[in-house]
C-alpha cells in the first residue's frame, strides 16, 4: 500500500490494480501571530483572511498532487463524521474561505493600510520532501500574485526540524496536516 501523488498518480490514473480511498487527513495553513515576543502582520485578521483566500486550492489538487485530493476550504474532512441521521459533517456544515482572488485583494489591502505597511515579508515553513516543496512553490506563486507587496521566503526542513521549529514558534506561515 503506498500514496500516489504527481506523475506517479497521474501515470496509474487508469490502472484497475489501483483503489482509490479518501483519507481523513487535512493540510491547511497556520499562522503565527506573534514571533520573537513581537506581532507580526498575520495578527490582522483581513490579512490572515486574505491569505486563505488568494490560492487556487483546486488547481493545487489538480495539477500539484493529482492524487484525488479534495479541496480544502474547511478543518474537518469529508466522510470523517456524521450527525444522527447520518448527514457528513461537511454537507451540514459547508466550506469557509474559498478561493476568491478579487476578495483576498481587497481583504489584503484593507489589512495594509491597518497596519501602514506597503510591504512584507513572511517565511512559510514547510517539510523538505519533493512534493511538499512544490505545494509550497505553487503556494508562493499564488500568494505573491495574488497580494500586492507580499514576498514569501520558503523554508523546507525535515520533518524533526519542523516539529521543533513550531514548538519554539519559530516560523511565520507555516504548512501543518492533521490526520
Amino acid at each position: 500500500r503506498t500514496g500516489l501523488s504527481g506523475e506517479f498518480a497521474m501515470q496509474y490514473a487508469e490502472d484497475p490494480e489501483v483503489v482509490r480511498e479518501l483519507e481523513p487527513t487535512i493540510f491547511y495553513l497556520k499562522f503565527n501571530q506573534e514571533r520573537n515576543g513581537e506581532q507580526t502582520p498575520l495578527a490582522n485578521l483581513n490579512i490572515r483572511k486574505a491569505i486563505s483566500m488568494a490560492f487556487n486550492k483546486q488547481d493545487l489538487v489538480d495539477v500539484v498532487l493529482a492524487n484525488g485530493s479534495l479541496p480544502a476550504n474547511y478543518l474537518v474532512p469529508t466522510e470523517f463524521t456524521f450527525d444522527e441521521n447520518n448527514a457528513d459533517f461537511r454537507e451540514v456544515n459547508g466550506d469557509m474561505n474559498e478561493f476568491n482572488a478579487e476578495e483576498a485583494k481587497k481583504l489584503w489591502a484593507t489589512g495594509m493600510e491597518e497596519l501602514g505597511l506597503t510591504e512584507v515579508t513572511l517565511e512559510m515553513l514547510g517539510g523538505d520532501s519533493e512534493l511538499a516543496k512544490k505545494m509550497d512553490e505553487y503556494m508562493k506563486s499564488q500568494l505573491e500574485e495574488n497580494l500586492e507587496g507580499l514576498t514569501l521566503e520558503l523554508k523546507a526542513v525535515p520533518f524533526g526540524v519542523r516539529l521543533e521549529l513550531d514548538e519554539a514558534q519559530d516560523y511565520d506561515i507555516q504548512n501543518s496536516g492533521w490526520g
